[in-house]
């Protein structure tokens, strides 16, 4: 289930005037270390994503899946829980110039199509590795044309790390016969037979 913060979108332009408090990254950030007590979405470097005004929601869904198998008498068998990503939606007020928006837009389309890993630090906890999947954006004149409201898609990514091994591959897996691994049977060195030496007569 979705664990929403609750401010309004429609209160997202009275929060940046300061009329009702909204979260913001004031704290620096330091590389590698998670920023406590901020709101923020991070880059690799532990970096602002993108510059806005006032962080405005989040949204996190977290869940699983249990595979059913039927079995007699009308019942079902349930194994192998696997544990889904983590989705999670946040809101950012950003308040600036058309230059402002566009390099944040510039971001964003950026992250949206790189595989590049990024975070959503909370107060309570960090969600790191996500990736960010797609975002939404809205400008409307009746609230001020100043302000670009930014939604982030994102998802959690597990890393995997890359495992190595050298394994023989015999006659029989090769569908090739040039693929057949090569049988190291060490140093071969000649045998001297005296049975076998021919003397010039």
């Amino acid at each position: 289930m979705a664990t929403p913060i609750n401010i309004s979108l429609s209160n997202a332009y009275a929060a940046v005037s300061g009329l009702v408090p909204a979260y913001s990254s004031a704290l620096p950030a330091v590389p590698g270390m998670p920023r406590l007590g901020a709101w923020t979405v991070a880059d690799e470097r532990g970096q602002d994503l993108v510059e806005f005004t006032s962080f405005i929601g989040l949204a996190v869904s977290s869940g699983a899946d249990a595979p059913r198998q039927p079995v007699e008498r009308g019942g079902f068998y349930a194994y192998n829980k696997v544990a889904s990503p983590v989705e999670a939606t946040v809101t950012l007020a950003v308040q600036g110039d058309s230059a402002t928006f566009q390099r944040v837009l510039d971001t964003l389309n950026t992250f949206t199509r790189e595989a590049r890993c990024i975070s959503v630090i909370t107060p309570e906890r960090e969600f790191a590795p996500m990736t960010l999947t797609g975002f939404n954006y809205t400008r409307k004149a009746e609230e001020g044309v100043s302000m670009l409201i930014a939604e982030l898609k994102i998802r959690e990514v597990r890393l995997i790390p890359p495992r190595y091994s050298n394994t023989a591959i015999t006659r029989e897996q090769a569908k090739n016969p040039m693929d057949v691994s090569s049988v190291n049977f060490g140093l071969k060195r000649p045998v001297s037979r005296p049975d076998l030496i021919m003397y010039a007569i």
